[in-house]
């Protein structure tokens, strides 16, 4: 029996084309099976979209996770649809914790360590986030899934999602910590800082970032042979040093020394940064004793004389380390008031220098040594605005004079330049112009300065910024003259002339009622009640107001 063979059919479209039709010799076949592929990755898409948009509104069940997991699992499925899926389920467990519950009992679980070890960055990073939410609900995940990939975008967008990281037992994230801060690879150690940095403004991490092993852990850091390391690790070190005994651990580990040390670098950033871990430091005054033993005067001199943006916050540091008693003791003890007094010519840096001048001469104990250093007659050379254009550098010497003149040693030194200001007040600023009558009441209210003040300073100067159009500096120039008044037995009585001076009704009923109130706080057995006439004031306001003028009757009759 002959053998059995297949009748011939006939030639349909898709067998001519096929590879092993003979006739066909020229041009490319085609492979369906790849062809299919794509098709199915965008049917799958198409599919996925399609099922997200029915079920966004409803939550989410066992069923529709399952389906979400299979797509994450899938190997025909394209990275934008992974991407998608794991986006929705971000967003639905940032809305619901009843979400949040179903995805925890689900098959996406599963999938989360094989995502974390994609090639594909954006799938590590959008399945980071998904963690970060399922934490911050504080469930039990396994917190070593957010530490497990060496990647810096990823651990950046860890950072973001920190609440979820709290989750974790104190001991687990203590032990994740020293191991990523132990890190071979220069961009984990420098992103764990980081890491470290923002948890210190998670109240649950503040015990595990104050222990002993993190912050010797990131002392250690601060010898890094990289410099970026070094600067995060300063950073995280000045966010630990906010939180409560984060200080003493500090001090304990000898990490102010430790920072102390890096100004030696070259890199200007580290000079800056240290100015920077200083300045947060300084917020305490328990830490200017560290800070002392780190940092000795004499390097501040040099910062002093360092790059314009290394000077600038070497100042800010100064000012707000001089506001402490024990630093304030330690730059009149040094040579850093002589090195200042040198360098207040460099009119770039003037304002800086009268701040801290100033914030020192809040404290008495400082005036004898601010005076001996530095000449006064430069702070008044800086309002006049010899040389000195800055606005704010003038007003910064009105700053420092009006802090010496609350001091008798230092208003004994002021008013004996004071004339220098009256002969040119009417020419300055107004800046300068609100200042100079601060100074006056600062001085007035040493008794012993008064007969000098009257002497070397005009009382009708002061009058004539009362009539003057700037209401501020009216309002400083009438305190300065009941200051005056109180102590002066009668010299800056005030008179109808002056007054009549202002042509602008309005102000000058201002200028009345402001005196008035500083007048009607004395006391009634106050002496000045007989200077100033405040029944006559109040006439006189009474019949501006009403349109009637100034009336003739001025002194008050009693």
């Amino acid at each position: 029996m002959p053998p059995l063979q297949r009748q011939e059919t006939r030639t349909s479209l898709l067998s001519w084309w096929s590879d092993s039709n003979p006739l066909v010799q020229a041009g490319p076949t085609i492979n369906l099976h790849a062809a299919a592929k794509p098709l199915m990755k965008w049917m799958h898409h198409q599919q996925a979209l399609g099922i997200i948009e029915k079920h966004n509104e409803v939550p989410l069940t066992a069923e529709l996770l399952e389906i979400y997991a299979s797509y994450l699992s899938y190997k025909y499925i394209s990275l934008a649809t992974q991407r998608t899926v794991l986006r929705h389920l971000t967003d639905r467990a940032y809305l619901s914790e009843t979400d949040v519950g179903e995805i925890l009992r689900s098959p996406i679980l599963e999938e989360i360590p094989r995502l974390l070890e994609s090639d594909e960055r954006q799938l590590q990073v959008l399945t980071c986030s998904l963690v970060g939410k399922l934490l911050a609900h504080q469930y039990g995940i396994a917190g070593q899934l957010t530490f497990s990939v060496g990647d810096e975008d990823v651990l950046l967008q860890m950072t973001s999602t920190l609440a979820g990281v709290l989750g974790q037992p104190e001991s687990a994230l203590g032990e994740a910590l020293l191991i990523l801060l132990e890190s071979e690879t220069e961009a984990m150690r420098r992103w764990s800082c980081i890491l470290v940095g923002n948890l210190a403004r998670q109240k649950a991490a503040q015990r595990v970032l104050t222990s002993s092993e993190v912050v010797g852990k990131l002392v250690a850091l601060l010898r890094d042979s990289d410099d970026d390391v070094v600067l995060t690790a300063m950073s995280a070190l000045a966010a630990i040093s906010q939180l409560p005994g984060g200080l003493r651990s500090l001090v304990a580990m000898n990490a102010v020394n430790a920072v102390g040390l890096t100004l030696d670098s070259t890199n200007t950033n580290m000079r800056l940064s240290v100015c920077a871990f200083v300045t947060t430091l300084a917020k305490s005054e328990s830490s200017v004793p560290a800070i002392l033993d780190a940092i000795p005067m004499e390097r501040w001199s040099k910062l002093l004389s360092d790059r314009e943006e290394v000077f600038v916050h070497t100042a800010e540091v100064l000012v707000q380390l001089s506001r402490w008693d024990e630093f304030a003791w330690a730059i009149i003890r040094s040579d850093l008031l002589e090195v200042i007094s040198d360098l207040l010519s460099t009119r770039s840096r003037t304002f800086d220098f009268c701040e801290l001048i100033g914030t020192l001469a809040e404290k008495e104990f400082t005036i004898s040594s601010i005076l001996a250093a530095i000449p006064i007659q430069k702070f008044v050379f800086i309002l006049d605005g010899e040389g000195y254009t800055g606005y704010h550098t003038r007003t910064s010497a009105g700053f420092v004079l009006t802090q010496l003149s609350k001091w008798p040693e230092g208003a004994k030194g002021v008013v004996t330049v004071l004339n220098m200001l009256d002969t040119s007040l009417l020419k300055l600023g107004k800046g300068s112009q609100y200042w100079v009558p601060r100074i006056v009441a600062a001085l007035a209210r040493h008794e012993v300065i008064v007969p000098t003040i009257a002497e070397s300073f005009t009382i009708a100067t002061l009058w004539t910024l009362v009539c003057g159009q700037d209401n501020q500096i009216a309002s400083q120039a009438a305190g300065a003259l009941v200051e005056l008044a109180r102590r002066s037995e009668g010299k800056a009585t005030l008179t109808l002339e002056l007054f009549l001076a202002s042509t602008q009704p309005q102000l000058l009923v201002s200028h009345m009622k402001t005196i008035l109130n500083l007048a009607e706080t004395l006391p009634l057995e106050s002496p000045l009640r007989t200077i100033i006439p405040t029944d006559g004031l109040k006439r006189n306001i009474m019949m501006i107001e009403s349109g009637s003028g100034i009336g003739l009757e001025w002194n008050d009759t009693k």
